[in-house]
């Protein structure tokens, strides 16, 4: 039929051709349509689900003592040698104050020092905060905080001592024998050379100690520029590109490696010459 319209009339042949492919089903997208990359919003959603899942079980619930984002117990993970003690609780300061305050002559400083185990320092604190607290609820009308301190409490565990307990830090505060003043009588005429000081102090002079620096870098080889600057690209993730440059440090590792994370998103290694200027 198509053949016959075809060669008698050809402008009823176009027509039949257009309803032909008018009426043919369409053609399937080809399979090789690639689907569209993911949103930076999508990205750090799958993020945070992961995360939700992984170590955010850790805090999902409050619970007793602390949990703090650092390893091994560190408040500040950027400072691994502040490692305080858990504060003491309230009732264990109002307590202390009380007995003060009742018979100052009996349960003097040094009397509270050693009953509960704690320094000077810290009774003398705890006196003149709770004298501050008392004065700031009567004179002001100012009620303290306590249901947010039992919070506080619970959270950083808190201790209570009462009398006779163990000492948990020394009574009186000393310091360090590094920082230590140290004094020595010297004529006015008197001349020391470092050499000479760093006997009094006995520690070795500087002279000798460059000696040893340089004696020990003698034969050894010169590092190349680009051992120098040569870095591991560890991440590439532009939800973290930002319009600064700065340096990651986990110190709660035991072998601490410093990371860089450049405005673009890439988390690499530090390279020698960065190790060097710091």
């Amino acid at each position: 039929m198509a053949a016959s319209v075809l060669r008698q009339r050809g402008t009823r042949c176009l027509y039949t051709n257009r309803i032909i492919l008018a009426s043919a089903p369409s053609s399937p997208p080809p399979s090789s349509t690639k689907a569209a990359p993911p949103t930076p919003l999508q990205s750090a959603l799958k993020l945070y689900r992961a995360w939700l899942k992984s170590d955010a079980t850790h805090y999902k619930a409050a619970g007793t003592g602390n949990k703090f984002a650092g390893k091994n117990g560190l408040p500040f993970p950027l400072n691994p040698f502040f490692k305080p003690t858990p504060p003491l609780a309230d009732s264990t300061r109002e307590e202390i104050y009380r007995l003060h305050l009742t018979e100052p002559d009996t349960w003097t400083v040094g009397k509270l020092a050693a009953d509960y185990g704690i320094s000077f320092d810290r009774v003398r604190a705890i006196l003149k905060l709770k004298a501050a607290e008392k004065q700031a609820e009567m004179a002001k009308g100012i009620p303290p905080q306590k249901e947010f301190a039992k919070g506080m409490e619970r959270l950083l565990s808190a201790e209570r001592r009462g009398r006779n307990s163990s000492r948990r830090e020394p009574l009186r505060s000393l310091l360090a024998s590094g920082l230590r003043p140290f004094f020595r009588m010297a004529d006015e005429d008197e001349t020391l050379s470092p050499t000479d000081a760093a006997r009094i102090l006995k520690l070795a002079p500087f002279s000798n100690i460059k000696m040893k620096i340089d004696r020990a870098s003698e034969g050894k080889q010169p590092v190349s520029q680009d051992a120098l600057q040569q870095t591991t690209i560890i991440e590439e993730n532009l939800l973290h590109a930002s319009h600064k440059k700065f340096a990651i440090r986990d110190v709660s590792q035991q072998k601490a490696q410093t990371l860089v994370r450049e405005t673009s998103g890439i988390l690499r290694t530090q390279s020698l010459v960065e190790k060097l200027q710091r």
